[in-house]
């Protein structure tokens, strides 16, 4: 691969590491505020607050861990292993939500899809940016 097509590689990574940092940080300070007026109008009942405000912080954390890995795609792969367990294990938990339990409506599984999306494109990051040690 040539020098230029690996700095495109390397520009197209950084991007998805930002956008997802910025998503995880903005969906998350909205969804602060605003998800008890999104259950209302929707019907569902309200989470507890504490484990609400656990859940928006912890992924506003990893909002910033992503940030981080776009600064710097070449370490803090651990940042990205994280984030690979726990967005899948967010759509597991939300798909179970709406599809098994029915406690939530579809449309709790649209960002529960970005996530997945995401935890996709983190495992094409981890591969295709491999070291024999890494």
């Amino acid at each position: 691969m040539n020098a230029s097509a690996t700095l495109s590689h390397a520009q197209f990574w950084k991007a998805v590491f930002y956008f997802k940092g910025a998503w995880n940080c903005c969906f998350t300070t909205v969804f602060f505020f605003f998800e008890n007026h999104l259950r209302d109008s929707l019907g569902v009942a309200h989470p507890d607050p504490a484990y609400q405000a656990m859940f928006l912080v912890l992924a506003f954390v990893f909002g910033l861990g992503y940030w981080r890995v776009g600064q710097n795609i070449s370490d803090n792969r651990d940042i990205v292993r994280g984030g690979v367990l726990g967005q899948l294990a967010v759509f597991v938990i939300v798909a179970n939500e709406v599809f098994l339990a029915k406690r939530l409506p579809i449309l709790f599984i649209v960002p529960a899809v970005v996530d997945l999306s995401f935890a996709v494109l983190f495992v094409v990051f981890l591969m295709r940016t491999r070291k024999d040690n890494g």
